[in-house]
């Protein structure tokens, strides 16, 4: 004999109320898994959750397997999520006004379920996501000053790849982002700069060229275009480093280590880094001289993000607030 509906009532202590079509959306925004299961589809219900686990698992396996900007399909893979939670959404609902009247609870028709149910596959994917790409893939550097001009200019956020030069040295003329130390050995700033000589390598630093083992580094004048940004009236040249070309502004020759016509020999194991403003003389990479190898941070790749700062790039007069360089977005750093 079957239990009548006030007999159900009775035993479940009025947990048989028809499902709630509100109730089923806020658990499926929270988690499309969460709506499946309590509207009684729990086979869905881990498909949905596979399904989304999955897509933080591809921006990671993109990230790790290429060199893209991680913007990108990171804003494809949110458009993915969003499109199969409206879908889930819609379904979860429809199911919601469908259910019958003294629908049996299951057992994880439960707050606590979902509670840890929603913390397993929300917060965890997310602070798991977080983690390998601030700390293991990537790494980010806010230029303070023009000394990287034109490469890169004060303002800009630099995405820096931490997979790089983590087997290999970086060549001549490779940008670098290093960590700093004081007298201590307490971590200082992170510095972004291009690859000069290696260890083993001297350098001289009179004349009008730079040379590297007694060999100059070819350099020309760049006219360039005259609605670049240009945070100094300094000439920029064409400087050519073991194959890499690149842009550097000022003297071709910056101050010399230690002294007026002296030479120095890269110790092994160290890099010896400069930023691309020659012109800068207060920038702190020419006061650090050779730098060891175990402080870099990984090769800057992308612009992140950019604005422009006080006084304003072309010299003019300051600006009452940052502008964002929309323009300067997604460059590619070379």
């Amino acid at each position: 004999m079957r239990p009548q509906p006030d007999e159900i009532a009775a035993l479940y202590q009025g947990e048989t109320a028809p499902r709630s079509p509100l109730l089923a959306a806020l658990l499926t925004l929270a988690h499309p898994a969460l709506g499946f299961l309590y509207v009684g589809k729990p086979r869905q219900a881990a498909a949905a959750a596979l399904t989304l686990l999955a897509l933080p698992a591809a921006l990671l396996a993109l990230c790790a397997l290429t060199d893209l900007l991680p913007l990108l399909p990171a804003a494809a893979l949110a458009l993915g999520y969003a499109l199969l939670t409206l879908a889930c959404l819609l379904g979860v609902v429809s199911d919601a006004r469908r259910a019958p009247r003294h629908y049996l609870l299951q057992p994880y028709n439960h707050p606590l379920a979902y509670a840890l149910l929603g913390v397993a596959l929300t917060l965890l994917p997310a602070l798991t996501t977080s983690y390998l790409l601030t700390e293991v893939l990537y790494d980010v550097v806010t230029l303070d000053d023009d000394a990287m001009y034109p490469t890169a200019l004060q303002g800009d956020t630099l995405l820096i790849d931490r997979r790089a030069w983590r087997r290999d040295e970086p060549p001549r003329g490779a940008l670098v982002a290093v960590q700093t130390a004081d007298r201590r050995g307490h971590p200082g700033p992170a510095l972004v700069g291009r690859v000069i000589a290696r260890g083993g390598d001297v350098v001289a630093t009179s004349g009008p060229q730079l040379r590297v083992n007694q060999e100059p580094l070819p350099w020309q004048i760049f006219e360039g275009d005259a609605d670049t940004p240009r945070p100094t009236t300094a000439p920029r040249y064409i400087e050519v480093n073991d194959g890499s070309r690149y842009l550097i502004a000022g003297n071709a020759t910056p101050p010399p280590y230690p002294g007026e016509g002296a030479t120095l020999t890269v110790t092994p194991q160290h890099l010896l880094v400069l930023g691309d403003n020659r012109a800068n003389a207060d920038a702190p990479l020419r006061r650090l001289g050779a730098i060891a190898q175990d402080r870099l941070l990984g090769q800057p790749r992308y612009v992140l993000w950019s604005t422009s700062t006080t006084p304003s790039d072309d010299g003019g007069a300051s600006s009452a607030a940052p502008r964002v360089r929309w323009e300067r977005i997604g460059l590619q750093l070379r």
